[in-house]
């Protein structure tokens, strides 16, 4: 079993404004071929539009208008 690094990670809606922090986590082996990126909490009016294993590749939008979030 790989140790975790977690760490936080500020949402903002572009269009709405509606923010929030989500709380994240990765393998923190740099030999790894994958980070192995997990969203552990998501605030409240945030949804995952799409899920990768780096938090690069991930999208968050917002619950409310569905923008990107930033």
């Amino acid at each position: 079993m790989s140790a975790r690094d977690h760490f936080t990670m500020k949402l903002k809606c572009p269009k709405c404004g509606h923010a929030g922090i989500a709380e994240v986590s990765e393998d923190d082996y740099p030999f790894m071929k994958s980070p192995h990126f997990r969203i552990d909490e998501l605030p409240a009016g945030f949804v995952v539009t799409k899920m990768a294993d780096t938090m690069n590749g991930t999208i968050v939008s917002c619950a409310k208008c569905g923008a990107p979030a930033r």
